[in-house]
């Protein structure tokens, strides 16, 4: 089974000292321990955003230098345990028709172009603490490890 992972479950795994961190390491080794089958997808987006984040003193107490972020994303990215997923020709015309059925507004646009490489892949559970920001897909099962 694969579970895709959004930015913020990746900034709560690499980050011990935010408060979602115990329960998103332990919800993500359990479901890789069920399975050796079991894979966490991720996109190349996802994680340059984790980067961007993760570095940025506004948003972290001790914000990671970007050195260290830059080590962490791509061990993630290459990690046995991951799927690493990349969008298609197709992916932004998909993004588009997404973003047009739904009426979403340009803060979504990230978001529904994840939804939208997670579709194309058969990817159907994504890990987010932002489970109604996805809860707009009919093909995706957001699921909050946070809670």
């Amino acid at each position: 089974m694969i579970h895709a992972i959004d930015t913020n479950i990746l900034v709560y795994l690499a980050v011990s000292d935010v408060p979602q961190h115990s329960k998103s390491r332990k919800a993500v080794d359990e479901f890789l321990s069920r399975s050796e089958e079991n894979r966490i997808a991720v996109t190349d987006d996802v994680l340059l955003e984790f980067v961007h984040v993760v570095t940025d003193p506004r948003r972290l107490r001790n914000p990671l230098r970007m050195a260290a972020a830059l080590d962490w994303a791509e061990a993630f990215w290459s990690g046995r345990e991951t799927a690493p997923l990349l969008p298609s020709p197709m992916t932004f015309t998909r993004t588009l028709e997404l973003l047009r059925a739904q009426r979403l507004s340009r803060k979504r646009i990230r978001d529904t172009m994840l939804a939208a490489i997670l579709e194309e892949n058969g990817v159907v559970e994504l890990l987010t603490a932002n489970v109604a920001d996805f809860a707009v897909f009919s093909f995706l099962k957001p699921i909050d490890p946070t809670r």
